[in-house]
């Protein structure tokens, strides 16, 4: 499967569809069941193109030369159809009049598969399920992934001397027919998908039995969406929503697709990983998703492709920033003409051998795209970059409850606050998108008792700063993070008869920040309040110094947040915060000394604000 843009180079400059006056037609869908060649979409199929074949084993020969049956007992059979309806799924056998003689599952590491066909082999080989494929039957294979289904059946065929022959039923008096979502359609035709539609139903139905039918979600696309790489001259999509169907279901890539990150503000750089296309001329047709056997399709009409060039833009200029002007630096021919949308933003050195581009990032919280033009021959050629420009900072407030060891639940507040600079010190690798700094502060309502022979209630003020160390350079919500941190923690009990008590503490730990999981992401999405771009961020810490009259025990404690940001500037945040206090505080009189252990956890709802 080929990346359209690596990720390691989202820098990359794009050939921009909208400013070249590209025009998107589409999505529409069309087919031919009128007469051969049949064809959906870009594919042609035979009838017959679903079938089966026996695969034999090497037998010996002479006297150790096997019987006919024993061969049939060494053989495999084999389903055999396109490759372009579906790689994994559902394989069912039916009888004439319907009934059901078998049904097996498989994924798509079960299947082989060539440049045309896939081959599964059939498991059940017993020989009462052979003696009734000498009777007319068909063969169904069907494919759902969450909102989209495939399915196609086969022409009612038997078996005679082990090859698969067309026989004719009571179905051959049927007519051929095409449906689309339960209407009548003409068997051979292109059909624009109105913008009123959200669901596909396609039905093409042959009077031999043989069938397609198709059911997906219907999937707009902007001009904005489309992205044309200059150098390599392919195609693809921003954001793209399609799935790598080959390897969806296999036990580990299921796993790994459930784990894998969902960051919606990094997909707006990424393309569809299924995807490009090459572009081959002005005038091309593409279908972009894999899903409901590429049924919706797309045309592109470009009236200009990119020229020869060799400018660019450095590969380690940032996607995201925190600023609202970036300098990009670049590189150029000296006899490349450059211009920008304004004058103040291109700076050309004087050996007309590399640039300054300054990229204007006006808005937080958006995408910014802008470009250059490359003059050609008296023809301006547009060529744009997207950069998205994140908050710096932000602040919280939370209704938070806590609980200790003995189970009393008690009310509180939680305030927190960070600041992320774009750089500290410079541009230095070490210093650029790597800094982040932490406040939070905690309390409880009301005293509750920690653990049972504790002789007080006490409540509890964690208050704590945070210097946090990014391990590669970037911005949130963009790109996920592991990260260092160094944490001064003051811990306050608010003792209800005597001394207060107030340790401090020096910790160290790390924290992971990123989109959540996709397999979190789509549990929260079932409630439709919940559906915005998410964040999550874990931290856990050790604190082995402790400041004043204490002697420090093992103490730690482990954070986990989640924000929802229902718009650019505001928040919804969640957390939940486990920490175990361990210290004994020292005096000269043996009866005054105190070890306290306080093991609390405590969860927090509220609103952010970024700015």
């Amino acid at each position: 499967m080929v990346f359209f843009l690596p990720l390691t180079s989202l820098a990359k400059l794009e050939f921009d569809s909208k400013k070249n006056n590209a025009q998107l037609f589409g999505p529409y869908i069309k087919y031919n069941t009128l007469k051969p060649p049949y064809s959906l979409g870009r594919y042609t199929f035979s009838k017959n193109d679903i079938t089966l074949e026996f695969r034999g084993v090497s037998i010996p020969s002479g006297d150790e030369a096997s019987s006919d049956e024993l061969q049939e007992e060494k053989s495999s059979l084999y389903v055999i159809w396109p490759k372009f309806l579906l790689e994994y799924g559902t394989v069912r056998f039916f009888n004439s009049t319907g009934e059901e003689i078998l049904e097996e599952d498989f994924d798509s590491d079960e299947a082989s598969s060539d440049d045309k066909y896939v081959h599964y082999k059939i498991n059940e080989n017993d020989k009462s399920f052979m003696s009734k494929l000498s009777q007319p039957f068909s063969i169904c294979l069907k494919q759902e992934l969450k909102d989209t289904s495939v399915e196609a059946c086969s022409d009612y065929i038997r078996l005679s001397n082990r090859k698969p022959i067309p026989v004719k039923t009571s179905k051959e008096d049927q007519k051929s027919s095409a449906t689309l979502n339960g209407a009548s359609v003409p068997k051979n035709a292109q059909i624009n998908i109105p913008e009123s539609q959200h669901t596909l139903d396609l039905l093409l139905e042959f009077k031999s039995g043989f069938k397609i039918h198709i059911i997906d979600k219907v999937r707009r696309l902007k001009i904005e969406n489309i992205a044309i790489d200059p150098v390599t001259k392919q195609l693809g999509i921003i954001g793209g929503e399609g799935s790598v169907s080959t390897t969806s279901l296999t036990f580990k890539d299921r796993f790994f697709k459930f784990i894998k990150e969902k960051n919606y503000y990094r997909n707006q750089f990424e393309l569809s990983q299924q995807w490009p296309q090459n572009i081959e001329d002005a005038e091309m047709e593409f279908a972009p998703y894999p899903q409901g056997a590429s049924a919706q399709h797309y045309g592109l009409i470009l009236d200009q492709i990119p020229p020869p060039f060799k400018f660019k833009i450095n590969d380690d200029s940032p996607i995201a920033t925190y600023r609202s002007v970036v300098e990009l630096h670049g590189t150029k021919h000296p006899k490349e003409k450059l211009t920008a949308k304004t004058k103040n933003e291109l700076f050309i050195n004087k050996d007309e051998k590399s640039f300054i581009w300054k990229f204007p990032t006006p808005e937080k919280g958006r995408m910014s795209q802008n470009y250059l033009a490359l003059k050609h021959k008296d023809q301006y050629y547009y060529f744009s970059r997207r950069i998205f420009r994140s908050h710096r900072g932000s602040i919280s407030a939370s209704a938070a409850l806590s609980t200790s060891v003995t189970l009393d639940f008690v009310p509180g507040y939680n305030i927190s606050a960070d600041f992320w600079p774009e750089s500290v010190w410079g541009k230095q690798s070490w210093a650029y998108q790597r800094w982040g700094f932490g406040f939070n502060i905690y309390e409880t309502a009301q005293p509750f008792k920690p653990k049972k022979d504790f002789t007080e209630d006490v409540s509890i003020n964690p208050i704590h700063f945070d210097i946090m160390y990014r391990l590669t350079p970037g911005i949130r919500p963009v790109e996920q993070s592991f990260g260092i941190n160094l944490r001064y923690l003051r811990y306050q009990l608010f003792r209800s008869r005597s001394q207060n008590l107030t340790p401090r503490f020096i910790g160290v730990g790390g924290f992971w920040h990123l989109g959540p999981q996709k397999i979190v992401d789509d549990v929260f999405n079932i409630v439709p309040f919940f559906r915005y771009p998410k964040w999550m961020e874990l931290s856990a810490y050790y604190y082995p110094l402790v400041f004043g009259s204490f002697e420090a025990g093992f103490s730690w404690s482990y954070h986990a947040k989640g924000r929802l940001y229902f718009s650019k500037d505001w928040y919804f945040e969640a957390s939940i915060n486990v920490m175990d206090i361990n210290f004994k505080f020292v005096t000269d009189n043996p009866f005054d000394q105190i070890a306290p252990r306080i093991s609390t956890i405590h969860g927090t709802l509220g609103f952010g604000w970024m700015f």
